[in-house]
C-alpha cells in the first residue's frame, strides 16, 4: 500500500489565535517568577520540615496548574513535565541547591501519584492540536517557552507512535516484503533480519514434516537440519551445527542475495527454497536417530514440488556429523538411484566398519569415518565419484587406499591445488561425475583449522575459504540433486564465528549449484 504524507505534525489552521498551555492555565494561575520562587522556597529549607503555609502555597499552585492541564486535554506525561521544567529552570545554579528543589517539589509529586494509585488518575488523552501553538516569545518569559515546546515536542511524538502499528516478523526474517510502509506516515522500516525465529538465509520455515492429512506448502529445495553428533570419534558438538549454520546466515536474506561474482540471486529464482527446521531425533540411541532421519528425508523428499518442470524436491542437509550423509544418500537413492559423490572432506570417510568401529555391535560401526563404505554395500553410490582436500594420515596405508579405491573413489590431495590450482581441481571433478546425478558432501574439515576451527577432527593444511568457494563455483552445470555441510561443531568456534560463518557461505554455493541444475 502506498504511504501518505504524515499529517500529525501540521496544526489546522483556526480564525483566531489558538490559546497555549500558558494562556490557558499557567499565567492565570501565578506568574512564572512567582511559580519559580514558589517552588525554591519550597524546596529550600534544607534544616527542618517544610512549613505548612508555603507547602499549602506550593501545592495550590501546584494543583490548580495540573487540574487546569488536565481539563485542557493534557496527558499525565506532559504534567509530569512540567516539574521536570521547574525544577531545571529553578534555584541557585549549584547543584547541591538544584537537588533540594528537586526534593521539595518531589514531595508534592509523591502526593500526585497517590492521588494517581487512588484512581484519582486524569484521562490519559492526546493533546488537542489547538493547544499547541507557540504565541510570541515577546509575550511569554524564556522558562515558559522552553516548557510549552518541550510539551509539543512530546505531544508530537505520541501523536506519531500512536498513529503507526508494529509490525511483528512472521516465523522467519524473510518470508515476506522487505519493506513495510506504514501506513499513512510515510515511513519504510527495513524487515527485521535477527529477528522472529532463525531460519538459513532467513528463508521461509515450513513443516515439512507435518503429518499427512495437513498441507504443506509446496517447495523445489529444502534445508534441513540433523542435530546428530554421536558418530563422532573425535571431538562431539556437530549436534549444534543446524543452528550454527542457521546463525551464520543471519545477515543474508531472499531480498539481499544477490552476487557480486555472477548478477544473480539464486534464492529468488525459479525454486521455492525453504527451511523445514531439525529433524527430531533422539541423542541416546544411535540406531533410533538414524532410522527417524531416514524417515524425515524420506517425508520431505516425497512433498510435492512448486514447479511444474519438477516433481522431487531436492534437500540440503545441515549436520551434524558426517553419519547424516547416509540418510541423504538413502533417500536420493529412492528418487534418483545410485549417483555420484563429490566428497570434499581431509578425510577418506570409506574406512571398512569392522575395522572402526566394528566388533562391539553393528551400530558402532556406523559412524562419521565409514557411511561411505556403508552408502557403497548399500548400492547407493556410483563407482565414479571422488574426494577432495584429502590430507588426514592414515592406520593401513595400503589397505585403507584399496578399500577407497573398491568404493569408487579417486582422489584429490589438498596439497595438488598448489600443483593443478583451483581450474584443475575444478576439471579433475567435473571430468570424474560428468553425465551422472551428483551429490555433494561438503565436511567443513576440509578447510584449513584457520578458516575453519569448528569442527571434531580438525586437519592442518586445509584450503582456504576463497579456494573452496571458487572450486564449488566452478561445478556450475553438474546435475546436482543432493548436498550437506556437516561438522560444524559451533562450540569451538572463535568470537568472530568464522566457521559457521563460512559454512552459510557454502550452503549458498550449493544452493545456487541446484538451482542452476538441469534437472
Amino acid at each position: 500500500m502506498a504511504s501518505k504524507k504524515p499529517h500529525a505534525f501540521n496544526p489546522p489552521s483556526v480564525p483566531e489565535p489558538a490559546p497555549t498551555y500558558n494562556q490557558v492555565c499557567i499565567t492565570p494561575v501565578v506568574s512564572s517568577s512567582k511559580l519559580i520562587t514558589l517552588a525554591g522556597q519550597t524546596g529550600m529549607r534544607k534544616d527542618g520540615p517544610i512549613s505548612s503555609d508555603l507547602r499549602e502555597q506550593a501545592k495550590g499552585a501546584y494543583d490548580s496548574i495540573h487540574k487546569c492541564l488536565a481539563a485542557a486535554g493534557a496527558t499525565p506525561r506532559d504534567i509530569v513535565m512540567v516539574r521536570h521544567y521547574i525544577v531545571k529552570e529553578t534555584g541557585d545554579p549549584k547543584q547541591d541547591e538544584k537537588d533540594v528543589v528537586d526534593r521539595g517539589w518531589g514531595e508534592l509529586w509523591m502526593e500526585y501519584m497517590d492521588k494517581e494509585a487512588e484512581g484519582h488518575r486524569p484521562p490519559d488523552t492526546v493533546v488537542p492540536t489547538s493547544l499547541l501553538t507557540v504565541p510570541p516569545r515577546s509575550n511569554t518569559p524564556t522558562f515558559i517557552m522552553r516548557l510549552l515546546s518541550f510539551l509539543c515536542l512530546l505531544s508530537s511524538i505520541q501523536l506519531f507512535t500512536s498513529a503507526r502499528d508494529i509490525t511483528f516478523p512472521p516465523v522467519s526474517g524473510y518470508s515476506s516484503q522487505q519493506i513495510i510502509p506504514q501506513q499513512n506516515l510515510g515511513l519504510d522500516i527495513t524487515h527485521a533480519k535477527f529477528a522472529g525465529l532463525m531460519t538459513y538465509a532467513n528463508l521461509p520455515y515450513v513443516h515439512c514434516l507435518a503429518p499427512e492429512q495437513q498441507d504443506v506448502v509446496p517447495f523445489d529445495i529444502a534445508i534441513l537440519g540433523a542435530p546428530f553428533d554421536t558418530g563422532v570419534t573425535a571431538r562431539p558438538g556437530a549436534r549444534f551445527g543446524p543452528s550454527g549454520i542457521r546463525q551464520g546466515s543471519s545477515r543474508i536474506s531472499p531480498a539481499s542475495a544477490w552476487s557480486i561474482y555472477t548478477g544473480e540471486n539464486v534464492l529468488e529464482d525459479w525454486a521455492k527454497i525453504v527451511d523445514c527446521g531439525d529433524a527430531p531425533l533422539t541423542f541416546l540411541d544411535n540406531t533410533a536417530a538414524l532410522k527417524q532421519l531416514d524417515k524425515a528425508h524420506e517425508i520431505v523428499s516425497a512433498r510435492p514440488t512448486n514447479s511444474s518442470e519438477h516433481t522431487t524436491p531436492k534437500i540440503v542437509t545441515l549436520g551434524g556429523d558426517h553419519t547424516t550423509t547416509l540418510s541423504a544418500l538413502r533417500s536420493t537413492h529412492n528418487h534418483w538411484g545410485p549417483v555420484s559423490v563429490i566428497h570434499f572432506d581431509s578425510h577418506l570417510d570409506t574406512w571398512d566398519p569392522e575395522v572402526l568401529g566394528g566388533g562391539i555391535s553393528h551400530y558402532a560401526g556406523v559412524n562419521h569415518g565409514t557411511f561411505l563404505h556403508i552408502a557403497h554395500e548399500e548400492g547407493l553410490i556410483r563407482n565414479t565419484s571422488i574426494h577432495a582436500g584429502i590430507r588426514a594420515p592414515m592406520g593401513r596405508p595400503k589397505g585403507d587406499l584399496r578399500n577407497d579405491i573398491r568404493c569408487g573413489f579417486e582422489i584429490v590431495k589438498a596439497r595438488e591445488i598448489d600443483r593443478f590450482g583451483v581450474a584443475g581441481v575444478i576439471a579433475r571433478l567435473k571430468s570424474r561425475v560428468a553425465g551422472t546425478k551428483v551429490y555433494i558432501s561438503v565436511d567443513i574439515d576440509v578447510l584449513d583449522p584457520a578458516f575453519a576451527p569448528a569442527t571434531g577432527t580438525a586437519e592442518v593444511g586445509g584450503w582456504t575459504t576463497r579456494e573452496l568457494l571458487s572450486i564449488l563455483d566452478g561445478l556450475e552445470g553438474l546435475d546436482v540433486i543432493g548436498a550437506d555441510v556437516v561438522e560444524v561443531a559451533p562450540i569451538y568456534d572463535n568470537p568472530g564465528e568464522t566457521t559457521v560463518l563460512a559454512a552459510a557461505e557454502v550452503v549458498h554455493s550449493l544452493i545456487a549449484l541446484m538451482v542452476k541444475s538441469p534437472s
